[in-house]
């Protein structure tokens, strides 16, 4: 009915799973089961969910996720049918790095001058732990904790470094300039941004 409208060029589907997908990529065998002709659909839009690398994520899932949008872009193509697909975090985290400083060092904790309040809500939101840059698998081991009197606030329970660190010293947090909001939660002031060119 919408395809005969004269004033409608194009019909398309949008949706969009999640951000961080890392599991919800049978799109094709979905579309399937859900419409059953398609010739009146000119473009399908699959928005983002392709995930960034955090410290809780596993890099071998990427291989799996782009062989399935393949797939599904076969699928669509045998169709005539259009797909559009949004890069959204894969392609906005890489882009900012959080550097912070060591404020407080105490029995393998790291206190740092920022709070996942004001600058990593997604460890909330979206389950996601910052990668620290120069981070190694064996090392002195600390907790990174934001700055609050709050027991949550932890950017890291394990990170090692090939270092001990000590007050001054910088942790600079990798990939996280995706849906990096805040909150005035403890009446935090906002994260200063410099642009690096």
């Amino acid at each position: 009915e919408l395809k005969n409208n004269k004033n409608i060029n194009q019909l398309g589907i949008h949706f969009h799973r999640k951000t961080q997908n890392v599991s919800e990529w049978n799109l094709k065998e979905e579309l399937e089961d859900s419409i059953k002709d398609f010739s009146s659909i000119d473009l399908i839009n699959i928005g983002g969910g392709i995930p960034a690398e955090y410290k809780n994520f596993r890099k071998e899932v990427k291989n799996h996720i782009f062989n399935k949008i393949r797939e599904l872009k076969t699928f669509l193509n045998e169709k005539n049918i259009k797909m559009i697909i949004e890069p959204g975090r894969s392609i906005a985290a890489p882009s900012i790095k959080l550097e912070c400083e060591v404020i407080n060092v105490y029995d393998n904790n790291v206190i740092v001058n920022a709070s996942i309040y004001n600058s990593a809500m997604d460890t909330f939101v979206a389950h996601i732990r910052l990668l620290a840059e120069n981070e190694v698998e064996i090392g002195h081991c600390y907790t990174i904790k934001g700055f609050t009197p709050d027991s949550l606030d932890i950017f890291r329970y394990k990170v090692y470094f090939d270092k001990e660190l000590k007050v001054g010293d910088k942790i600079t947090f990798l990939n996280a300039g995706a849906y990096n909001y805040s909150s005035n939660y403890f009446n935090l002031d906002k994260v200063e941004t410099e642009i690096v060119l």
